[in-house]
């Protein structure tokens, strides 16, 4: 949940500050980013798996080096 927030208070306080200004509306040339929840979602939870899943193959592989160094 925590990853999906930061998209939803950025589209939220973009309409606000459009509001506020007056350049709310149909006819607006501005208009707020619409909330992905599903993208933003995989972004900012699936992104940091990836990560430490290319951490830990990369921790093993220098294990792995380490163990064969004197072998060959």
């Amino acid at each position: 949940m925590a990853g999906v927030v930061p998209g939803v208070l950025t589209s939220a306080a973009a309409s606000l500050v459009l509001h506020r200004v007056g350049l709310a509306g149909a006819h607006s040339p501005v208009m707020a980013p619409p909330v992905n929840l599903i993208g933003s979602m995989v972004r900012n939870l699936l992104l940091p798996l990836l990560v430490l899943a290319f951490a830990e193959a990369f921790r093993r592989g220098g294990e792995l080096a380490r163990d064969v160094e004197g072998l060959v």
